[in-house]
Formats: structure tokens, sequence, C-alpha cells
């Protein structure tokens, strides 16, 4: 007998996992504007290409973290998914997106970026993008080239809402309610 013939389906079951984790921390360190964990998703050298902004990820943390500091809310939902394996423990990854955004009223870069410069107080934008990444095994998944390709943004016209103190509302920091709980259930984890 020639080995196992599953061990081959196991190993692409367990790289498809990996990536799509290295994703969704990602969108989730966005969120929280957790810098250190948006690094952490790339391999050192890699590249960025945001269109607006194009070099290294420092730099690209640098430009992001400028533009979400007057953004209030922000919420990324991770869609289709789609792995092509490469030579070489690489692969080609696209990735749907949906970002969810509550601008200040002096969101004056996002407002550059998304809306063409118009001006206004605070609004509510929806995203529609898709993430093009050559990720990399170097011994762990993680994007080696990113390119962000926008497909649309809405601006629905209504006012940001207001809040309901009773409820439990999202912080883009450590506060947030997960951090929360993960410290309660995890009081050793850093």
């Amino acid at each position: 007998m020639q080995g196992d013939p599953m061990a081959g389906c196991i190993e692409e079951i367990r790289d498809r996992m990996a990536i799509q984790d290295v994703i969704l921390k990602y969108a989730r360190a966005i969120d929280r504007k957790d810098w250190s964990a948006v690094r952490a998703a790339f391999h050192e050298g890699a590249t960025d290409d945001h269109g607006e902004y194009r070099g290294g990820i420092d730099g690209m943390i640098e430009w992001i973290a400028r533009r979400h500091a007057a953004i209030h809310q922000s919420m990324h939902f991770i869609g289709n998914l789609l792995v092509e394996w490469l030579p070489g423990r690489r692969a080609l990854v696209e990735t749907y997106y949906q970002a969810h955004f509550t601008l200040d009223g002096d969101a004056r870069e996002a407002r550059a970026l998304w809306l063409d410069g118009q001006a206004g107080g605070g609004a509510n934008l929806i995203v529609l993008g898709r993430y093009i990444d050559v990720f990399a095994a170097r011994p762990d998944w993680r994007v080696a080239e990113r390119t962000n390709v926008y497909e649309s943004v809405l601006a629905p016209q209504q006012p940001p809402s207001g809040r309901n103190p009773a409820n439990h509302w999202s912080t883009r920091d450590r506060h947030d309610m997960y951090f929360k709980i993960r410290r309660d259930l995890l009081p050793d984890a850093p």
C-alpha cells in the first residue's frame, strides 16, 4: 500500500482552514483597531495595494489607522473565499467582503477615499469589495501580497442611530465585550 490517500486531502483542508483563519483574524483586527494583529496576517516584506495606498505593511497600517481614527464603528463580513493552489506552498486567494462603517463628522480621509470627498456630517457606509491575496506558507500561512478591489460603496441617507445604554455596544479596542468574556474564561491568556 502506497500511503494514505486521505493524507493529501487532510493537508489541503488544514491549509484552507489556516488561510481562512488569517482572513477572519485580519477582519476582526481591523474592526477592533488591533494593529499588531493586523500586522500578524502578513509575512515580513509583504506588500499591499489598496489603490490609494501602495507599499509595505507598516505603511498600510499607518494609512488605515489614520483613516479609521474618525470611523466610530467598523464591522467586516467575510463571504466567498476561493483558494487556488500555486507551486511552492503558495495560494491565490480571492475573498469577498462587506465592511460597514459609521463615520464621525470629521472623517475627511474616509470621505475622500469612498465618497469622492463629499462634505457632510456623520454617515453610514457599506463598502463592498474583494481581497486578492497571494498567500505563502513560510512555514505558517500568511499574506505575501494583497490587492484590494472595491466593488461599490453604498451610503444610506439616514443619520447614525442613537444608542440604548442598556445594550452591549461594540468598541474598537480591547474593551470590546469579546475580550471581556475571553479574559473571564482565559485569565492567563495574552
